[in-house]
């Protein structure tokens, strides 16, 4: 088979639920606000009360992406450690051949988990993202609705020596002090993370209660994150990365004390002329084949399920797998990396920071 995907990676979500509910995220216990069948990272094409594909059906699938040369995973959700078997989706594919099994989590499960398993997590995994946007105990109660960051940061210096841990940080204006990103920097390095990834602000303009006004108040892009961070650290410098395929810029330094600081800029995206018909316009673009909970497979972050999508399990059963890998794979052949938030912004008809 082609090794033409040798570099691609599946973000694959195990479950539509979350224990978090997060202030700029639509999770799990807000759902019935949105008219639309999926959250979070579970990109679905049925409503929820579909129910969702099995174990089974999931690591067949997950074989035969394998298969074509896939090369990692990404488990996701909704909070994936929900899952009681996550654990065994991931030796599973770790088995399988792939290179890396990575999950993004908000950690308030891990010492629960590792307290049942002698301390030790899953063989295979290679990256633990915790989701964790300040090191303030009210603020981090108050942005996740009631979640507890002394649990979180246990469970963060229990894994530190057994695999990379990496912090994800939604940045936002009013979070974006100096001082605060200072502090949350030296908090991450003092419980054993090995970096900290800094992501801009997403806005879908098909979620009831998304605040447009919010957003062009609270998104801050690269060049001013770059002048905050400077402030901090004067004369940091940073390489920039851009890894096949994913197609978005990675600013990238290593501190003095070894964190490796990164911010994911998705000012320029991969994409293809099916996105300009595209209902959402996301900042993320084609850089992704995304597995949902009912077992939808889909090359864009499509929370209305209007572009094209196929059933992974219904295809293997049809014989149509193939095809519809082929399809992807001229879906990856045609697109281009593009400057794309102007386009983004004009059109939901947002205003931009006047330096972005």
């Amino acid at each position: 088979m082609s090794n033409r995907f040798e570099t691609y990676n599946l973000k694959v979500a195990l479950t539509k639920d979350c224990n978090y509910d997060c202030e700029y995220c639509g999770g799990s216990k807000r759902r019935d606000l949105f008219p639309v069948p999926g959250k979070m990272e579970d990109f679905r094409a049925e409503p929820i009360s579909t129910g969702s594909i099995s174990t089974d059906q999931l690591l067949l699938l997950l074989g035969n992406f394998r298969r074509h040369g896939f090369a990692g995973i990404r488990p996701t959700g909704g909070e994936p450690t929900l899952r009681r078997d996550w654990d065994v989706i991931v030796e599973k594919t770790a088995e399988m051949g792939f290179k890396g099994v990575d999950i993004t989590t908000n950690g308030s499960l891990l010492t629960q988990y590792l307290d049942r398993n002698n301390g030790k997590l899953p063989r295979g995994l290679s990256t633990v993202k915790v989701s964790l946007d300040t090191c303030d105990a009210d603020e981090f109660r108050r942005i996740t609705r009631g979640g507890d960051l002394n649990e979180v940061a246990k469970g963060i210096e229990l894994i530190a020596n057994q695999v990379w841990v990496r912090a994800n940080v939604v940045l936002i204006r009013s979070n974006s002090e100096p001082e605060k990103i200072a502090r949350l920097l030296n908090f991450c390095h003092d419980l054993g993370m090995k970096q900290v990834q800094f992501l801009d602000l997403v806005y879908y303009s098909n979620l009831p209660g998304v605040d447009s006004e919010a957003w062009e108040r609270e998104f801050v892009a690269w060049p001013e994150f770059y002048r905050i961070i400077n402030k901090i650290y004067p004369g940091i410098k940073f390489d920039l990365k851009i890894p096949e395929p994913v197609g978005v810029n990675f600013y990238s330094s290593i501190l003095d004390n070894g964190l490796i600081v990164t911010f994911k800029d998705s000012t320029v995206t991969s994409r293809d002329l099916e996105c300009d018909n595209c209902p959402i316009y996301c900042q993320e673009g084609r850089c992704l084949i995304r597995v949902g909970t009912d077992g939808n497979v889909t090359p864009c972050p499509d929370y209305e399920a209007k572009l094209w999508h196929f059933n992974g399990p219904s295809s293997i059963q049809d014989g149509t797998f193939d095809d519809q890998i082929d399809r992807i794979r001229r879906i990856v052949e045609e697109s281009e990396r593009l400057p794309t938030l102007e386009t983004f912004a004009r059109r939901h008809n947002l205003c931009l920071p006047e330096e972005h």
